[in-house]
């Protein structure tokens, strides 16, 4: 199972900025970052997202094809 309509957001959200933390993930997606770091998790626990710091992630391979596919539908 790929993954859920949030995270696929979270995942474009990271590929326009290359790199975000979970205040920006919450801002974005008018979210509590409690929410945004619970879905972070999944995606790094599939990965979809590498976590780069603390609090900090990039879209691992993975994570960069399902936005392309996004993209593309």
């Amino acid at each position: 199972m790929g993954p859920t309509a949030s995270e696929k957001d979270i995942l474009e959200i990271v590929a326009y900025y290359k790199k975000a933390n979970n205040t920006l993930l919450s801002r974005k997606m008018g979210t509590t970052t409690e929410y945004t770091n619970f879905l972070c998790k999944s995606l790094v626990k599939n990965d979809y997202l590498s976590r780069i710091g603390l609090g900090l992630y990039t879209l691992t391979l993975k994570g960069k094809a399902v936005v392309e596919k996004v993209k593309n539908e």
